[in-house]
This record gives C-alpha cells, sequence and structure tokens, in this order.
C-alpha cells in the first residue's frame, strides 16, 4: 500500500528503474538509513552510459564507510 492506493512491487520498482534502463544509464541502489517510521531509505547512484565499473566502486565505497547495509529495519509486528 501506498497511502490509500494498493501498488505492487513491481509497478513501484519500475517507476524509479524505468527511465535509466531506457535511457541505458547504469543504477544501482543501495541502503543508506531507515525513515523515521522505521522503513528503509535507498541510495539510488545513475552513471554514464558503460560506467558500470564507476557505479559499483561508489556504492562499495559508501557501503565501506557506512553500516547501513548491515542493518534491518524494527518495524512493528515484524517478527526477527
Amino acid at each position: 500500500m501506498i497511502g490509500a492506493k494498493e501498488e505492487t512491487v513491481f509497478a513501484v520498482s519500475a517507476r524509479f528503474c524505468a527511465p535509466f534502463n531506457l535511457a541505458g544509464f547504469p543504477a544501482a541502489s543501495i541502503p543508506c538509513g531507515f525513515a523515521p517510521d522505521g522503513l528503509p531509505i535507498g541510495l539510488q547512484i545513475v552513471g554514464k552510459p558503460f560506467e558500470e565499473e564507476t557505479i559499483l566502486r561508489v556504492g562499495q565505497a559508501f557501503e565501506t564507510d557506512t553500516d547501513y547495509h548491515l542493518r534491518r529495519p524494527s518495524l512493528p509486528g515484524l517478527a526477527g
């Protein structure tokens, strides 16, 4: 659910990925924190065409300097 509207995971993810896929820009999303309500937030990194290596290096550098990729959300009702 997004607000009062039910959407599929595919529809939501395609909305953010499709423009880059269609344009030929490499992109990656990595964990970068949590919203006040506990939901995870992702950092989307987009590069020039054929610069996948740069995108992966930026993502690796961010994950090396932070621990967000190791954290798990603590949402109400989530067993864990």
